[in-house]
């Protein structure tokens, strides 16, 4: 792969198929050690999320417990 005189690059279709990147699809491409690593956006949401519930396990039930105390104001309305 060789990148182009403005420093882009073109993914393979078969590495774009692997990640499940189709059409004009944003991803998120960060430095890990000297090589680039291209994730969806949805896989790098996907691994934030795994990172704040091991930092803070009780965040997903006051989140859980702040939507259903909503959805029951809701219903009372």
């Amino acid at each position: 792969m060789a990148a182009a005189r403005a420093g882009r690059l073109v993914i393979p279709a078969r590495f774009r198929e692997a990640l499940g990147i189709r059409g004009r699809q944003t991803v998120v491409v960060g430095l890990s050690g000297d090589s680039l690593r291209v994730r969806t956006l949805n896989s790098a949401l996907e691994r934030l999320q795994r990172i704040a519930r091991r930092k803070n396990p009780d965040a997903a039930r006051a989140v859980a417990d702040f939507i259903d105390d909503r959805r029951a104001e809701a219903v009372g309305e």
